[in-house]
């Protein structure tokens, strides 16, 4: 039987990353850099692909200036984890734990604020760019899973870009968020 200190991944950058024990060195941007813009949102159900880390530079636009990196980071522990979706996240508690704990790791490790403010704007730009998502992505249908009353879509139109664009503007967005210091 499989310990829990076994379950660990490896990852592009080379690292060994453990799921139950993450710590800053196992955290590298590179491996956000190539796995983000691989990462298709909705299980690859949309109409077009449009992945995790376009979602998240888009996320940026819709924050206070202090809490970009949170946004352009805060689906990052999918890196790890893969992108479940929502409705079956919900029924499991452990996952969510794990999820979490990567996410402090990453807060400590890039420096920025996951607390309870900073939660509330990331998630409101999550659930405006959702509700985008599913009038753009999912234009044949009509939606009303997104929660669209609370949230309104933006007016800008969605036009899902390729992988090595979103990774080339990923990763200049992290490096200015960070000051380079990474």
């Amino acid at each position: 039987m499989e310990s829990r200190s076994s379950a660990w991944i490896q990852t592009y950058s080379g690292k060994r990353f453990y799921y139950f024990n993450p710590t800053e060195d196992m955290i590298d941007e590179i491996d956000f850099f190539v796995a983000l813009p691989k990462l298709c949102r909705f299980n690859g159900q949309s109409h077009f692909f449009y992945s995790v880390a376009e979602h998240s530079i888009r996320c940026t636009k819709l924050v206070k200036p202090e809490n970009r990196l949170y946004a352009l980071l805060h689906d990052s522990p999918e890196v790890y984890c893969a992108d479940l979706c929502t409705p079956i996240k919900i029924f499991l508690p452990q996952y969510q734990k794990i999820e979490n704990k990567i996410l402090k790791v990453i807060s400590q490790k890039y420096n920025f604020d996951i607390g309870e403010r900073a939660h509330e704007d990331v998630n409101k730009a999550d659930k405006i760019m959702l509700a985008t998502e599913a009038r753009d992505l999912f234009p044949h249908l009509k939606l009303n899973w997104c929660n669209s009353k609370k949230y309104k879509p933006l007016k800008e139109k969605i036009k899902p870009r390729g992988m090595d664009e979103v990774r080339k503007e990923f990763k200049k967005l992290f490096y200015e968020l960070t000051n380079g210091t990474y």
